[in-house]
């Protein structure tokens, strides 16, 4: 099921966003057209030789959090310095035959300088880090905002399988950002014998306003639902009703993410948060690298090269939608870097 109000629409704001990575995926969207013979070929190659059982002790790095929390950036930034493999906007081009098209991924040049660009989850690069929406449908469902039902036995081994064929084949970690498993973290905990989870917080009034952008750019309405446990606002009786709804999302994402870490053995699970990551990413990476075994750092990158990213403490809402937030959120307006206007 799609979950975009207005496709066209999208196109059209992307396309004058100025976004070098709204432009990659609007280019991997048009290619995947011409590729879907080749996907189908490759796909029937490739569940036969899934088909077999294999066994791998290797970790899955599986990074969750809120939508607009950062996990994009991070996800960017450890696909680049740990040594691991993960699924690239490659990879998303051939659904049918993901682990086929991450071989191929190693006839494309690695830059040596990673692009941290993105626009709302979409990277630039064929090579760079993708959600893998496009693994995780095959389990959970087409619904990107919604978990379908838990799984049947026969999809927990399929799961497994896959992953385990996966790491078996290059030998190394594991590594994903997908937002939508943040719903089903204790799941995946049962599920996966070897998952590891990043938890990436932040702070929620960056994480509402952000979101509260997003509806206006990628569903063109802000009253439109995007995102992990989005829903629409009706605005016909409160003009401002997005803002409760963004407010009670955020809410629900944090509220659930406690409940369900709180099953999960502490061993498995780092907590990071973004200002922190963002502040001394060079640290954080260091901390997940030590948590966990059989996480290395990658060889070909130098971590001492990687700097501090700027973190934006701007006010982007108009002063209706900061009131309205900051009520529903219990919090109040520090948060935001001081008005140089006036």
């Amino acid at each position: 099921m799609s979950n975009f109000r207005d496709p066209l629409g999208l196109v059209r704001r992307m396309l004058a966003s100025g976004n070098r990575a709204a432009y990659s995926a609007l280019f991997r969207e048009g290619i995947s057209v011409a590729l879907k013979p080749f996907d189908v070929m490759f796909g029937a190659l490739e569940n036969h030789s899934l088909a077999k059982d294999m066994e791998s002790d290797q970790p899955l790095i599986l990074i969750v959090g809120a939508p607009r929390s950062g996990t994009t950036l991070i996800y960017q930034t450890l696909s680049a310095y740990l040594d691991v493999t993960y699924p690239s906007n490659l990879t998303a081009l051939f659904p049918r035959a993901p682990l086929t098209a991450a071989r191929l991924q190693k006839l494309i040049p690695t830059k040596r300088r990673p692009d941290f660009r993105n626009f709302y989850g979409q990277t630039t690069r064929m090579r760079g880090p993708n959600d893998a929406f496009h693994l995780w449908n095959r389990w959970f469902g087409d619904d990107r905002y919604q978990l379908e039902n838990r799984l049947s036995e026969e999809d927990i081994a399929d799961m497994r399988r896959f992953f385990a064929a996966w790491t078996s084949t290059f030998n190394k970690p594991f590594l994903n950002k997908n937002n939508r498993n943040t719903d089903c973290i204790h799941r995946l905990a049962e599920y996966l014998p070897n998952a590891r989870f990043v938890v990436v917080r932040r702070n929620p009034v960056f994480v509402a306003q952000s979101l509260i952008q997003a509806r206006e750019v990628v569903q063109g309405d802000k009253s439109v639902g995007w995102g992990l446990r989005s829903r629409s606002a009706d605005e016909t009786q409160d003009p401002l009703a997005y803002v409760d709804e963004v407010c009670r999302q955020v809410t629900a994402i944090d509220t659930d993410m406690d409940q369900q870490l709180a099953t999960v053995d502490s061993n498995r699970v780092v907590e990071i948060t973004y200002e922190t990551f963002c502040e001394d990413p060079k640290w954080t990476i260091r901390k997940i690298v030590s948590a966990f075994d059989g996480l290395e750092l990658a060889p070909s990158m130098s971590l001492e090269e990687l700097t501090a990213f700027q973190i934006s403490k701007k006010n982007l809402l108009t002063p209706e939608e900061q009131s309205r937030m900051l009520q529903c959120l219990n919090a109040d307006d520090t948060a935001f870097a001081p008005s140089t206007t006036g």
